[in-house]
């Protein structure tokens, strides 16, 4: 009877070791662990978007979809890792020829990006990410990033 209440108190603790270390990871969202995913990123006023950070697993087939609830137009523009500076800096130089690119530069560094949306509209794309990471995005859209 002894081992037995042992072996049980043993499997109890192993139970709530992994409760508190589940507890102690990251609060990420549903969609941004899954390898097929949908997320809508809704851009919000105060040149905002509603989602802070995107964190993907590797290969994941994501839809996203742009849902513009500011008064303004805006783009999104998903970069690789340490790239958004540089890439709003290229987007910053295309001047004239920017309206027609939606603002976004011809960029190896650029990954997915929508045209841009309009107040009220919205747009989606589909793209897949080979890496793990955590992919930095902004609008490119003039005076905004």
């Amino acid at each position: 009877m002894n081992l037995i209440l042992k072996v049980l108190t043993c499997r109890v603790n192993y139970i709530f070791l992994g409760m508190t270390l589940l507890g102690s990871l990251p609060q990420w969202s549903r969609a941004q662990l899954l390898s097929d995913t949908t997320i809508t990123m809704k851009v919000l006023g105060g040149l905002q978007f509603d989602t802070p950070r995107l964190i993907l697993k590797p290969n994941t087939r994501v839809t996203l979809i742009s849902d513009n609830h500011d008064d303004m137009a805006h783009n999104f523009v998903l970069t690789k890792p340490s790239s958004r500076l540089k890439v709003v800096e290229e987007a910053a130089k295309l001047a004239e020829r920017g309206a027609k690119m939606n603002y976004v530069p011809t960029s190896p560094l650029v990954l997915a990006n929508t045209k841009i949306v309009e107040p009220g509209d919205m747009e989606t794309i589909t793209f897949t990410l080979e890496k793990a990471g955590q992919y930095p995005y902004v609008c490119t859209y003039p005076g905004l990033s």
